[in-house]
């Protein structure tokens, strides 16, 4: 699992989704990204990553989930 906070941002989300595929590399069997629901420079993280890796590598057994900051 790749967790990300929101102070990481765009970048953040750009290794994670990195991340998880080397995850898968190194011999695991599926990955999950985890990233608030929304950045200042990004409306929608989440839709946008699992976009990149459905068209990259729809095989991919790469989960992502969204959260919302706590109160």
């Amino acid at each position: 699992m790749e967790y990300k906070r929101p102070q990481e941002g765009v970048h953040g989300l750009l290794t994670a989704i990195g991340q998880a595929h080397a995850y898968l590399h190194k011999g695991y069997n599926a990955s999950v990204i985890v990233i608030p629901a929304a950045y200042g420079t990004h409306a929608d993280p989440g839709a946008y990553a699992a976009s990149v890796i459905g068209l990259t590598s729809p095989a991919a057994p790469i989960g992502v989930v969204t959260y919302l900051s706590p109160d």
